[in-house]
């Protein structure tokens, strides 16, 4: 390249415009301050997963082995991550990774759930209503396998949310509307 094919590229990128720009949109960078709701997730907690009876999800609930996890906060808070491993009752590992946001442009929380088992980058989105978060997949249609040959729509509800304990139980539903429980809840109680 010629010395003044350098600089007609070094005139085109250092343009007066360059420290003109205004490169934050209106509002300070870092975490949202909604993240502030779920601020009761960090720290160590201890897990119980629970199964229900596939035939009735709520008929009865079984426990397995109980793990701990701890929510850290990532990018200054912008955004918080749990890693679980949970035994199934037939003794295969599911490890998951949580990565837990606010939405600022949309104006909802969302969850993307990473995991070895189907490989699934799945992405959750909702509210808190009525004291609980509800996200769901439904909008961003990253379900896991179909079910019956239906796709089946997942939505995560942390419910019981005290400051030392909340419940994080799947619900299953065929159109986004109408919800049953899924058999698979998490009983989270406080470490530290």
């Amino acid at each position: 390249m010629t010395r003044s094919a350098i600089l007609v590229l070094a005139s085109m990128t250092a343009s007066p415009l360059a420290g003109q720009v205004d490169l934050t949109p209106g509002f300070d960078p870092g975490p949202a301050p909604e993240m502030e709701r779920l601020s009761f997730l960090m720290g160590t907690w201890e897990v119980q997963p629970e199964f229900g009876n596939p035939n009735n999800p709520t008929d009865r609930w079984y426990p397995t082995k109980p793990i701990e996890t701890t929510f850290t906060p990532l990018l200054n808070g912008t955004f918080l991550q749990s890693q679980l491993a949970v035994t199934w009752p037939d003794g295969q590992v599911w490890q998951t990774i949580s990565i837990w946001s606010y939405d600022r442009f949309r104006k909802e929380y969302r969850v993307v759930f990473l995991d070895d088992l189907w490989g699934l980058l799945d992405v959750y989105e909702g509210e808190f209503e009525n004291g609980n978060l509800n996200v769901d997949n439904g909008r961003t249609e990253t379900w896991g396998p179909p079910s019956n040959g239906n796709p089946t729509m997942a939505r995560v509800v942390l419910h019981d949310i005290a400051e030392d304990s909340f419940i994080l139980e799947w619900e299953g539903s065929a159109n986004g509307t109408e919800w049953a429980p899924a058999g698979l809840r998490w009983r989270y109680e406080r470490v530290r």
